[in-house]
């Protein structure tokens, strides 16, 4: 079994992706969410996923949350676009 991050867990034959539940191999290219068919397994994996997730320390905030409030030092080069 290996965790992913992002809500993601894989295993030999399974991807769990968030709400959905891939059966990677026989749906390698993860074509037909299976979640509602398989909720057993569903359960188990997203189980499997929250008890690793919980192992992990704090996450960065995703691109852009953290920037409220955020001032760089004076001596900080910062530009959008390069010199020309």
């Amino acid at each position: 079994m290996i965790y992913l991050g992002q809500k993601a867990l894989m295993t030999q034959e399974w991807k769990l992706v968030g709400e959905a539940l891939f059966r990677i191999d026989k749906d390698p290219y993860e074509t037909t969410n299976l979640a509602s068919r398989f909720p057993e397994k569903w359960q188990e994996l997203n189980a499997e996923m929250l008890r690793l997730e919980a192992l992990q320390g704090p996450r960065l905030p995703p691109f852009k949350q953290g920037s409220r409030g955020f001032t760089a030092r004076p001596n900080w080069d910062i530009r959008l676009t390069p010199e020309k």
